[in-house]
């Protein structure tokens, strides 16, 4: 049973992870949105997982991990 708002914001970014860890392998050609707004083409470099409560990614040429609401498959 789910007691918090955060809870529920976890299940929810698991599933994200989950949903693009079945539709993309490791590897896959990606667009990542910077917070200036700049488009960058790069790889997945990893699965999906859930850090912290959000939904997160490593991308090929960028230290640390991505948000995956910031990412779309090209």
């Amino acid at each position: 049973m789910m007691n918090s708002d955060a809870e529920f914001t976890e299940l929810r970014e698991s599933r994200l992870a989950d949903e693009w860890n079945q539709k993309y392998r490791v590897g896959a050609h990606v667009e990542f949105v910077k917070d200036s707004g700049e488009v960058v083409k790069t790889r997945t470099s990893s699965e999906a997982h859930v850090l912290c409560g959000q939904a997160v990614i490593l991308l090929s040429g960028f230290k640390g991990c991505c948000s995956l609401s910031a990412v779309k498959k090209r």
